[in-house]
């Protein structure tokens, strides 16, 4: 209500044998929201992308089989039909208050896509309203590179902390793209957080929010990252979740400062092999140098 905004990051569907109506609590929650004078976001992520094109291959049997079918649960989802037209008019990508919002993550190159043509988030927008509004093989080299590219925002994993490259380097491209999107911060979805808590890297600047709820992957405690305004102006950003072993009416509030350091959220800076082949080639020559300096000691002795 008022003037509160929920985000949700994406991957709605293929969660379980009752995605559908999680898509179906969103569109009531969103019109809910709006008539309290609040709203709610959904982004695209890369399942919804991969059921509005007929690719079933992660759904849950159960599910399909509860709709009869395979052709019978595609007819809720395509074109014209009420959930199918709600996720073809998701954003791919938000910026509400100094914070970019996006399932998987803006690269540089897409960023710079971004603000070469309309500025902000709308770009990206529109190319994935007008791509999920084709079939796949109308699309345009550039609209299937958005909904499915390797660098796509929908399943890129640049920013999967700890995987691929340093920590450096990846705080390095986060920067970037900040800086060309001018915000101070990216809060993406797509990587599942196998500790069951939200990942703060970057000094902040990078929040990775899949903590994987869902009882079909950790089945973890939910999580909520909530961003709000002081009466100073400043930004608050805390972490919102259920206390253990009490009634879902109680939340317990984590400021971010603490969040910071709550055991595995934020990853150590990882140390790359040339420092370690450097560390090594200096013990090596320090071993050579101790041993002629002892022997040219012992040879003085004699």
């Amino acid at each position: 209500g008022n003037d509160t905004v929920l985000i949700q990051t994406g991957d709605m569907v293929d969660r379980g044998p009752q995605s559908l109506e999680v898509v179906k609590t969103f569109m009531r929650l969103k019109g809910e929201a709006e008539s309290a004078g609040g709203s709610v976001i959904n982004l695209l992520g890369n399942h919804e992308v991969l059921v509005m094109d007929g690719k079933t291959m992660y759904c849950n049997p159960q599910e399909i089989q509860y709709w009869g079918g395979r052709k019978e649960f595609l007819d809720q989802t395509k074109p014209g039909s009420p959930i199918g037209d709600f996720v073809r008019s998701l954003h791919i990508a938000v910026v509400l208050d100094n914070t970019l919002y996006v399932h998987g993550g803006l690269t540089p190159a897409m960023a710079r896509l971004e603000m070469d043509k309309t500025g902000r988030d709308s770009a990206l927008n529109s190319i994935g309203f007008k791509a999920l509004s084709q079939p796949y093989s109308q699309r345009t080299k550039m609209q299937n590179a958005v909904l499915y590219g390797s660098t796509s925002p929908l399943w890129n994993r640049v920013f999967e902390v700890g995987k691929k490259g340093s920590y450096e380097d990846l705080c390095k491209v986060v920067k970037e793209t900040l800086a060309i999107c001018k915000v101070e911060r990216m809060v993406i979805g797509h990587n599942v957080q196998n500790n069951g808590q939200p990942t703060f890297a970057c000094s902040g600047t990078l929040i990775e929010m899949d903590v994987g709820m869902s009882e079909a992957v950790l089945d973890s405690n939910p999580v909520a990252l909530e961003i709000s305004r002081t009466l100073e102006c400043t930004q608050k950003i805390s972490l919102i979740a259920p206390l253990k072993n009490s009634s879902s009416e109680h939340d317990e509030r984590l400021e971010f400062r603490d969040a910071l350091e709550v055991e595995g959220s934020r990853p150590r800076p990882k140390t790359s092999s040339g420092f370690w082949a450097l560390l090594a080639v200096g013990w090596g020559i320090m071993g050579v140098y101790i041993l002629l300096v002892y022997g040219w000691k012992r040879q003085s002795n004699h």
